[in-house]
This record gives structure tokens, sequence and C-alpha cells, in this order.
């Protein structure tokens, strides 16, 4: 179980990150931005796989599932990204 005030601190984080994951986010990754849902990526492919039947385009879709993202990914480059995003050493910390 976390501590309480771990979890105080994660909840601090998340607040603050809210106001620029916006920016910094593209506009097609649904996940993790307020005021985005998955239903905005069902939304998305269904009017890809529509288009391009109208269209006649021949297409592939892939469905990528990405397990344990955070223990798989690269720390060194994460930091930098955070550098990179003037997110500062208390953050990073």
């Amino acid at each position: 179980m976390i501590n309480v005030d771990a979890k105080i601190g994660s909840k601090a984080i998340a607040t603050r990150l809210q106001k620029v994951l916006p920016e910094i986010i593209h506009f097609n990754q649904n996940a993790y931005v307020k005021g985005r849902t998955i239903f905005d990526a069902v939304r998305a492919i269904d009017d890809i796989l529509e288009y391009t039947e109208r269209n006649k385009i021949n297409g592939l879709l892939v469905a990528i599932d990405v397990q344990k993202a955070f223990d798989s990914i690269n720390h060194g480059f994460m930091f930098k990204a955070l550098s990179i995003f003037n997110f500062g050493q208390s953050l990073t910390r």
C-alpha cells in the first residue's frame, strides 16, 4: 500500500501536468489528457475505415497493446524529454 504522503504528492504532480499535457501530447493521442477519451480513438478508427472503403483504398489496421510501458521505457530518454519540456528537478527527482 502506498503511503498517504506519496498519494498526495502524486496527485499534486498529476494536477500540474494536466495543464501542460494537451500542449505536449499530440492530438491523436487520446489517453491521459483531460477531455479526451478512448471513444475519440474509436470514432477516428471508424472514420478512417469508412474513408478507405468509400475511396477504395487498400490498408492494414494494426492494434498494439503495450504492456507495462513504464517498466520498459528508457529512463534516460524520459528524463531528457522532461528536461527538454522544462520540467524542473523537483519533478524529475
